[in-house]
């Protein structure tokens, strides 16, 4: 059995008594870290394990086949 966690952070939200609520009605944040099916997939907020700039490289491609197609 693995989890799912997300730890977001949460020092400008001390003003706000519940931190569900927080969470949802406070300031735009991202996920500082992740943990899907017990694997750490962000850490400090960056992506572990993709190469950002390769994604955008081939999504550009496709986009741009999709586009001449």
């Amino acid at each position: 059995m693995a989890a799912d966690i997300a730890v977001w952070p949460a020092d400008d939200l001390v003003d706000i008594a519940d931190p569900v609520t927080a969470l949802v009605l406070g300031p735009d944040r991202r996920v500082r870290h992740l943990f899907v099916g017990g694997r750490h997939t962000v850490a400090d907020g960056a992506l572990l394990g993709l190469d950002v700039a390769a994604a955008h490289r081939e999504l550009a491609r496709r986009a741009a086949r999709l586009h001449d197609a």
